[in-house]
């Protein structure tokens, strides 16, 4: 800084008109240098990112599988319509005389298990070979005969769609995704 009688000059700025910003190579702005330590973001940001990719898929799983095993007591497949009723003569054969479908033993709805668990998919399920004939229905005959020539199924199997998500499983999954998400 340089006075000029009672006038104060900036000796930068003289200087600089005087010589020229070019020949000189000095720059009169103030470089401001801030730094931020933004670890914590980076933290809270990679475990949203975690939170979002790696979904709670035992949890997803698990509650279907509950789901699927509770509407065995009601008898319903997974769009709340009711499984078709037992023939007279599947009542008249069953083991324990429950008149309710696929629970003469219960060894259907105790095999409904998670099988599988990725980091965005889960598999729920059984490996009961008869399932998907429930499942699915069958025809009288459709898998062949017996030994002695019987048909097999011997009467024809109505479907009875037990696998599936149903409308109050996919809000407990959103609820369950939501709440891993924080909300």
């Amino acid at each position: 800084m340089a006075w000029c009688g009672r006038r104060r000059i900036d000796a930068i700025a003289v200087f600089k008109r005087e010589v020229g910003e070019e020949d000189w190579g000095y720059n009169t702005m103030t470089d401001i240098h801030i730094e931020v330590d933004d670890k914590q973001v980076r933290i809270a940001l990679e475990k949203l990112i975690r939170q979002a990719t790696e979904l709670p898929m035992m949890s997803i799983a698990t509650a279907v599988r509950n789901d699927i095993q509770d509407r065995f007591k009601t008898s319903t497949a997974p769009d709340g319509s009711p499984w078709a009723p037992l023939s007279p003569v599947t009542r008249v054969r069953r083991r324990k005389g429950s008149d309710r479908p696929l629970l003469d033993t219960g060894t259907l709805r105790n095999s409904i298990q998670v099988l599988e668990v990725g980091r965005d998919s889960a598999t729920v399920g059984t490996r009961e070979k008869y399932a998907a004939t429930h499942q699915y229905g069958a025809k009288k005959g459709q898998y062949g005969k017996t030994r002695r020539g019987g048909p097999i199924p011997w009467g024809d199997v109505p479907a009875r769609p037990f696998i599936g998500v149903s409308d109050d499983a996919m809000e407990n999954i959103r609820r369950l995704i939501i709440r891993h998400l924080g909300g």
